[in-house]
């Protein structure tokens, strides 16, 4: 019996534009750092399943010990409808799903049976890697023309990534950060993010030196914290230090890797070695019974 078989194309390449777009519009110029969930918290909603969760948690969060017990079977049924809402999103348009995240400070006040039905935070070091494949003559595999993946520890995700991403080849050792549900992750397009108020607490407490200008964190009244993957922490004076702070690593890791950032902002191979006209080897696989 003969069975239809994906034919792979392996191959040193850098792929340097990805075949795809994002529903969402991509931001112009450097990467701009995304705002933390508890500043987004009840501003952007994807959808009524997002309108209505947040909601509920707003009268949750206003009751007593008895009526939150009384909320929390409603408070189930509604985390499980913005779950499928929010797996569907993640993979149709990353950014906005990153928008959804519900902040820490609001878990922290969920019971247990709603919390496991949100969003998993995504935040450590791994490999993103950028896949292709055709299909074989004749074969009903309906496979998209390319797809990423994004390996954390020993956990492999489908990743969906906007944005400056969109440009990028495969990754090794790059700060991962984003929200899954189960195995569909939305990726951000930075390699770092400003912490919400309740995690940063603790690193400014100290009121720390900002890592940027050399004087105290707390010196321009908007101290912030950012997180650079795999829980590395540095303490700012600033949005604009954070977002400086930022740009330097996007710099660092496009210019890693065997590729080099251009000043029309495109990622591109630094040696002739992996772009142009190549040969390549192909191997059709076909098992019989």
């Amino acid at each position: 019996m003969r069975l239809p078989i994906v034919v792979f194309l392996l191959a040193i390449v850098s792929l340097t534009r990805c075949l795809g777009s994002s529903p969402s519009e991509n931001r112009a110029g450097a990467s701009r750092l995304r705002p933390p969930a508890d500043r987004l918290w009840g501003q952007r909603f994807a959808g009524p399943a997002f309108a209505r969760f947040h909601d509920w948690t707003v009268r949750y969060q206003a009751a007593d010990a008895v009526g939150r017990a009384a909320l929390e079977p409603e408070g189930v049924d509604l985390a499980s409808a913005r779950r499928v809402e929010l797996r569907e999103l993640i993979q149709t348009d990353p950014s906005r799903a990153l928008d959804q995240t519900v902040p820490i400070g609001v878990r922290r006040l969920l019971p247990a049976a709603v919390e496991e039905r949100l969003e998993e935070r995504i935040d450590g070091q791994g490999l993103l890697a950028l896949l292709a494949a055709v299909p074989a003559l004749g074969s009903t595999n309906d496979l998209p023309a390319s797809w990423r993946t994004a390996t954390v520890g020993d956990r492999i995700f489908r990743a969906h990534v906007h944005g400056r991403r969109l440009e990028e080849p495969t990754r090794q050792d790059v700060a991962l950060l984003g929200i899954a549900v189960e195995n569909e992750l939305a990726l951000d397009e930075n390699p770092s993010r400003i912490l919400e108020a309740v995690e940063a607490e603790y690193e400014l407490e100290r009121d720390p030196v900002c890592g940027v200008a050399g004087w105290p964190s707390s010196s321009l009244g908007s101290p912030v914290v950012l997180e650079t993957g795999g829980g590395r922490r540095l303490a700012l004076c600033s949005d604009t230090h954070a977002e400086s702070v930022n740009d330097s690593l996007v710099l660092q890791e496009s210019n890693s890797d065997g590729t080099t950032l251009g000043e029309d902002g495109l990622v591109r191979p630094a040696s002739a070695y992996t772009e142009g006209i190549k040969r390549l080897i192909l191997i059709r696989v076909d098992f019989s019974d």
